[in-house]
């Protein structure tokens, strides 16, 4: 592979549009922060830099490029990253004659082949085009979530992909299944239905019977999914979010609907902030990639008894996860796609008339005729969910809410309740993201003091402060020249990023280099204060008596304690 065609994606491709696309990045200075995507925290620690394409995490300890950051969010190998940022780019890899695709990419290589055959087969048969526009679905639409159709007969797509790609490699993206006389296609004349991941690479399948065709007469489900696959797993997947995720950002909430069709629908009446969970209660590793753009979930499921239930269950979820959840009450018999195919100002209005979760669940308790139920209420489905509750001055409204539904003029009888009730039920076993303890990393804090000062080094080599910081420097750690030498160019840019971060506008004056590198450290104890204070108070400029440095030593542990109780 020809390094210039590395650097020329690089060039293309800005670190904050490829980071961008999977999270939510803030402007901070020049740069740019998020919540790292890579472990849970609350306090965005996750640094983007845009003039030396390198992010890094403080609290994780993760960064690199755009190749390294694709490779670790993906989970793939670095000729699957160099292709799709390719792509993203527009440049060709023919030259490329390096390693062979892992196995992921080249089940994604058979996904689009699969996808552009049943794009085919949609095109050149009339009959389900025009059943589709019956059902209010445009074209445009169509075009834009690659909707398709599987042709009659047992073994049309089987047929092309097997001119390319092994039995093994078919079979592993669920699209064929093993007969006794060998492989056959598992969708046929079905409407196909593309599940992207977060990048629009196709990943799965729906297939929905087309009525009126052979299949449709047999006793088999009207909707038919691909298995559990390398690509695909239904529990971190949204339908949809591909589409939406922009959307989501912009509008700072996120709309949760149940079928695909109803997002499909919603998208092309222009609400576009929205995802599917296709059938199923949100879960934890779905909330997380929610979680990257917005704080604000917007639930809008079924009205029927497992409606019900897994709008409770996705609500227990986002409140585990600290987010502002609403409801979009449609309980008047009509899902999302229905109400666009009708009219499409009736979903918008609907959607704007959201309102908060648990005042919705209070409203439906008000109109219980009975004490019995609607304390039977209050245990089930609204106690669960305050748990969650971190702030006690939010709980104690809430609590105060439901009192006021049960007619009590004080909430010390529900707070009671409340409390018997935690005692007694465990909660859901979903742990709220600041009661995650972040991955601890083991690293020899005399090596990464010493890094921080090299990078301190490097930004400043052009400055006429730079051979006293080196002598300093090298008093402390040793030579630069040798340090500089032992690092790749890759590894300097990345110390050069954090020390950046750390010092913001570089003063151009020694010692206040060394104090801002020694307060960001917050384990200053590690050199040895004890026996080396006199070192240190040379390097920091003060006499070793002086009360200021061990003042400064005192302030450091206190900040360095409360890092170590807010973080874990």
């Amino acid at each position: 592979m020809n390094r210039n065609t590395v650097e020329t994606i690089k060039q293309k491709l800005s670190i904050e549009s490829v980071v961008g696309s999977y999270v939510k990045l803030e402007k901070s200075g020049k740069n740019f922060r998020a919540c790292c995507p890579f472990h849970n925290e609350k306090s965005p620690s996750f640094y983007v830099t845009t003039d030396r394409g390198i992010y890094y995490c403080y609290g994780c300890h993760k960064g690199g490029d755009i190749f390294s950051f694709v490779q670790e969010i993906e989970g793939v190998a670095f000729v699957d990253a160099l292709k799709t940022l390719a792509e993203k780019a527009g440049v060709t890899l023919n030259d490329y004659a390096g390693e062979q695709p892992s196995r992921v990419g080249i089940l994604r290589d058979i996904m689009e082949t699969a996808t552009k055959y049943y794009e085919v087969g949609l095109r050149t048969n009339k009959s389900v085009v025009d059943y589709l526009l019956g059902r209010s679905m445009t074209k445009e639409t169509m075009v834009a979530f690659r909707v398709g159709y599987a042709q009659q007969g047992w073994s049309g797509l089987y047929d092309v992909l097997k001119k390319k790609y092994s039995d093994q490699d078919i079979l592993a993206t669920g699209l064929c299944i093993q007969g006794q006389k060998g492989l056959y296609d598992r969708f046929r004349e079905r409407i196909m239905f593309p599940i992207m991941d977060a990048q629009g690479r196709v990943i799965a399948f729906t297939g929905r019977v087309m009525p009126g065709t052979e299949e449709a007469s047999r006793p088999v489900g009207k909707y038919i999914n691909s298995p559990e696959t390398d690509l695909y797993h239904k529990s971190a997947v949204l339908f949809a979010f591909d589409k939406a995720k922009t959307s989501i950002h912009t509008n700072n909430f996120v709309i949760l609907v149940e079928g695909q069709m109803d997002a499909i629908m919603s998208h092309q009446a222009g609400i576009t902030n929205l995802v599917a969970l296709s059938g199923t209660a949100s879960t934890e590793l779905q909330m997380k990639q929610i979680a990257r753009f917005t704080n604000n979930v917007a639930i809008c499921l079924d009205a029927d008894n497992a409606g019900l239930a897994a709008a409770q269950k996705t609500a227990m979820v986002a409140y585990a996860h600290d987010m502002k959840v609403l409801v979009i009450d449609i309980t008047q018999g009509k899902d999302p796609a229905d109400m666009v195919a009708e009219n499409p100002e009736l979903w918008k209005e609907t959607v704007r008339h959201r309102k908060d979760f648990i005042t919705f669940r209070l409203e439906k308790m008000k109109q219980q005729g009975s004490l019995e139920n609607k304390v039977a209420i209050a245990h089930k489905e609204l106690f669960p969910i305050l748990g969650y509750i971190q702030s006690q001055i939010t709980l104690d409204d809430r609590l105060g809410e439901i009192a006021h539904v049960f007619g009590s003029s004080t909430i010390e009888p529900v707070r009671k309740e409340f409390e018997k009730f935690m005692q007694q039920q465990a909660l859901d076993p979903i742990a709220p993201r600041d009661q995650v303890s972040m991955p601890r990393v083991e690293k020899d804090q005399k090596k990464e003091l010493g890094e921080r000062m090299i990078g301190i080094l490097l930004l400043v080599e052009s400055l006429e402060s730079f051979q006293k910081l080196r002598e300093t420097f090298e008093k402390v750690v040793g030579s630069f020249e040798n340090a500089k030498q032992s690092m790749t160019e890759q590894h300097q840019k990345e110390i050069m990023f954090q020390c950046e971060q750390v010092l913001g506008e570089l003063p151009d004056m020694m010692p206040a280099y060394v104090r801002a590198f020694m307060n960001d450290s917050v384990s200053y104890e590690l050199l040895g204060i004890d026996t080396e204070r006199k070192r240190l108070s040379e390097i920091l400029g003060v006499d070793p008596g002086n009360t200021d440095i061990l003042k400064q030593m005192h302030t450091l542990q206190v900040r360095k304690d409360e890092l170590v109780r807010t973080r874990h």
